[in-house]
Order: C-alpha cells, then sequence, then structure tokens
C-alpha cells in the first residue's frame, strides 16, 4: 500500500475543509457589512450636514441683517440654539476677508483654535467635517461650521453587529476542532484497516481434478513493478529508508509528536526466502503504517514507527519473537529500539542509536530486545556545547 492511501483525507476532514471555506467567506461578508455599512453612514451624516449648514445660514442671516451687529444678544441666542441642537454643529465661525475672525462660538473648549487669546479658525477633529460658504448676511463676510459625520448612535449597531459575527465564527472553530479531534480515527486505528486491506491476498490456484482433489494453500508472494518502492517480498526496499526516515521526522519535529526506529534481524534464516517471509509478514502487522517497514540487510528490516513511545514499541515489537518462535525453527529475533524523544534529529542520529542498540541485542544472545532513550535536556546540553 502507497503512503498515499494511507493519508488520503477522511471524511471529518473534508468536512471541516469545506467548514473553514464558508467560515473565512463568511466572515469576510462580516468585514464588508461593516465597511459597506459605516460608508453609507457616512454619507447620510454628510448629506444631513449640507442641509443642516444651508438652514444654520438662513437663520443667523435673518437675525444679523435685523441688528447688524454679532454682539446682538439675539444673534448670540440664535447661535447658541443652532450649537444645542440634536444635528447642529459643533463650532460656528464667522470669517470676515478684512478683519479676520467677526464671531466664533462653540459647545466646549478644544473646538476653536486660538492664538493670543483670540479665536483663529475652527478646530480640525477625526470624524468631523468643517462646511464653508458664503455669509448670506453681508457679501465680504465667510460663514463656517463644523459638523460630526459619525455619531456613536450611528456606529454602535454596526460595530455590535461585526462584534457578534465575529464571536459567532470563533464559537463555531472551537466546535469544528473539538468534533476534528472527536471524529478523527486514533493513530492506532488507522493500521488496523490499512492491515486488513493489506492481508486481502487473492486465493491460491486449485489443481484440476485430472491433477487431483488436493487443494494448495500456498501463499503468493507479490512481485515488484519495475522502478516501485516494494520490494518482491512487499517490503519497501532499503533504498528508500533513509529519505523516509528524515521525512517522518521533521512531520514529528513539526506536530511535537514521538517515533521510533526498530531494526530487526533474524539469526538463522540463513538465506532461507519463506522464514525470510514470515518474519517480514509479522512484522508488518505490527508496524503502525505498512509501508514504513523496509528490508536491513540480508535478514533484517527497519520499521518506523511514528506517533510511538518507547514503550509502546517494545511492548508491540516484543510479541514479535513470541510469534516467530513458532514456525521460525531455531531462528532468534534480535530488535534494536531507538526514540526521537522530544529532539530535532535526522535520519542518520537515529539510526545509528538503533543499530548500537541491535548489536547490544545480538551480543546478549540474539535472542533479545534493547530499546534507547536519550536525555532531551542532556541532548540539547550538549549540542550547545559542540555548537560553542
Amino acid at each position: 500500500m502507497s503512503s498515499a492511501a494511507v493519508r488520503e483525507p477522511t471524511r471529518p476532514d473534508q468536512l471541516l475543509r469545506i467548514y473553514a471555506v464558508v467560515a473565512v467567506v463568511a466572515l469576510i461578508a462580516v468585514f464588508a457589512y461593516a465597511g459597506t455599512a459605516l460608508f453609507l453612514a457616512h454619507g447620510r451624516a454628510l448629506e444631513q450636514a449640507n442641509s443642516d449648514f444651508a438652514g444654520l445660514n438662513g437663520a443667523l442671516t435673518r437675525v444679523y441683517l435685523e441688528q447688524r451687529t454679532f454682539s446682538a444678544p439675539a444673534f448670540r441666542a440664535s447661535a447658541a440654539n443652532a450649537l444645542t441642537a440634536p444635528d447642529g454643529p459643533e463650532a460656528i465661525v464667522v470669517l470676515s476677508r478684512i478683519e479676520g475672525v467677526a464671531y466664533a462660538a462653540a459647545i466646549g473648549a478644544g473646538r476653536i483654535v486660538t492664538s493670543d487669546g483670540e479665536p483663529t479658525a475652527i478646530a480640525q477633529r477625526p470624524f468631523l467635517r468643517v462646511l464653508q460658504g458664503p455669509f448670506r448676511g453681508a457679501r465680504e463676510l465667510e460663514l463656517q461650521a463644523s459638523y460630526p459625520l459619525l455619531q456613536a448612535d450611528d456606529a454602535f449597531p454596526i460595530l455590535r453587529s461585526v462584534l457578534f459575527g465575529v464571536l459567532v465564527f470563533v464559537l463555531l472553530s472551537g466546535i469544528a476542532f473539538v468534533l476534528r479531534a472527536v471524529l478523527r480515527p486514533s493513530p492506532h486505528q488507522r493500521p488496523q484497516a490499512a492491515g486488513r486491506r493489506e492481508r486481502q491476498a487473492p486465493k491460491a490456484p486449485t489443481r484440476s481434478r485430472g491433477e487431483g482433489s488436493r487443494k494448495t494453500a500456498r501463499r503468493e508472494v507479490p512481485s515488484a513493478a519495475p522502478g516501485s518502492m516494494v520490494s518482491a517480498s512487499g517490503i519497501s526496499k532499503a533504498d528508500f529508508l533513509n529519505e523516509r526516515l528524515n521525512s517522518e521526522l521533521t512531520r514529528a519535529g513539526g506536530l511535537d509528536s514521538e517515533l521510533c526506529l526498530a531494526l530487526v534481524v533474524g539469526r538463522g534464516i540463513n538465506g532461507n526466502r519463506q522464514r525470510y517471509l514470515r518474519l517480514g509478514a509479522i512484522l508488518r502487522e505490527v508496524v503502525v503504517v505498512p509501508d514504513l517497514a523496509f528490508e536491513y540487510g540480508e535478514s533484517g528490516f527497519a520499521l518506523i514507527m511514528p506517533e510511538t513511545e518507547l514503550g509502546d514499541a517494545i511492548e508491540r515489537l516484543g510479541s514479535v519473537r513470541s510469534l516467530y518462535h513458532r514456525d521460525g525453527r531455531g531462528v532468534e529475533v534480535a530488535i534494536g529500539l531507538s526514540q526521537r524523544g522530544g529532539r530535532l534529529i535526522d535520519g542518520k542520529r537515529i539510526f545509528t542509536e538503533a543499530r548500537r542498540a541491535l548489536q547490544k541485542a545480538v551480543t546478549a544472545d540474539g535472542n533479545h530486545l534493547v530499546g534507547f532513550r536519550a536525555d532531551p535536556v542532556k541532548f540539547r546540553r550538549q549540542q550547545s556545547t559542540v555548537s560553542n
């Protein structure tokens, strides 16, 4: 079985990808709605300000023409009423081309710019627009007034809708991640299904009646296609071990998950093809992913075991010797194990550690399992010392 077949996306993953696309589109729509709503609110406020400015110019002109002075109580009262109106301006200035500012009034400090205690212009502030036009009461005068273009009453409903949309997005995303963790099969469940598919070998052909009524129960050995990664034994070729090991170590480092490498050697096979294939078939049922079993030497195999702690690997491989002992006929199985142990290492490093563990297993009595697990703290300290 190829690696692509093992990592084929499950249905929950496909649904989550569809949800991710829909959620991103919905989030973009929420912000697009906010921008459009704020733009329209700004346009309505500007239109209302222009209308109010025209009315203000007419009202102040009528009072000014009656008194012909800006200091008259009636003119000041008219300006104060305009400033306190619900949609009125925040500041009013009547500017003379000859004498400068002839009249200035505002609803609070900071609305008018002053110099030496005298008003000079309307202060520029965010979300305000200063409208100006000829004062109708006198040809040499100009009327200026500042209007807010985004009131809190207009902005709050828009921002509230955006906040609600973002909260719904965050809530649904959290639910989606929880469902992904619940529905996604665990690493120990995936290889079982793969193993069942792998073990569905074609039935052995039966002899014709002319040759006898006995049926053979021989198991066919799959043949390897030219250029294939899989050898004739059904085990991945040794040439691909280093590349795949580095790839799985990089993946384990990115996911901060564990990985073990096991080197298994059958001592006593002596070129016996059936014994060799029997050991390979047992190991392929033990590994997490079937195509992570590789040939190693003339009578051994290398197993990459992702998402597996050293204790779990020892427990799984410990049964290999007992299973093989039933029909091994004197073959001894030596196993050397090494664990990534939270380290960022390459394939050469973990392979060397597993080979040393295998040598110890062979030296013991040839029928041992030796595991190696490095201390990540000491390893990082040693690497720091070497780099310095």
